[in-house]
């Protein structure tokens, strides 16, 4: 019985031991710059990353819904989205700036959409 008990003590001071090097470890990682975008809807639960450290070039450690994975950060571009005329489309093909070519920027239709913007 005695053995079961140090046995259990060892695992309850590796486990705390594993669990403030964690504290640590998050502590000492470098957040690189930039906004997490937004995330409409679910992405994977799983978890594909906990650092932006771990993430390749400017990307983020971000959530995507569910659990948390790479993602470029929240660009911004300059202008303005254009006013909707006529009929819009209903389908999400952005959330962020960052996600549209060259100049143009993610505006809001029935859902989201690249558009060229009107400079101010």
């Amino acid at each position: 019985m005695e053995q079961y008990w140090s046995t259990v003590g060892a695992l309850l001071l590796a486990l705390i031991a594993c669990e403030h090097s964690d504290i640590a470890l998050a502590t000492n990682k470098a957040t690189k710059p930039g906004v997490c975008p937004i995330w409409n809807g679910f992405g994977m639960c799983h978890q594909f990353c906990r650092f932006d450290t771990q993430c390749p070039n400017v990307q983020k450690c971000c959530s995507n819904g569910c659990g948390m994975q790479c993602m470029r950060p929240y660009e911004e571009k300059p202008g303005v989205c254009p006013p909707e005329h006529g009929a819009s489309i209903c389908s999400e093909a952005c959330s962020q700036d960052g996600q549209c070519e060259r100049d143009q920027k993610c505006c809001k239709t029935c859902g989201h959409a690249c558009r060229d913007p009107v400079l101010v």
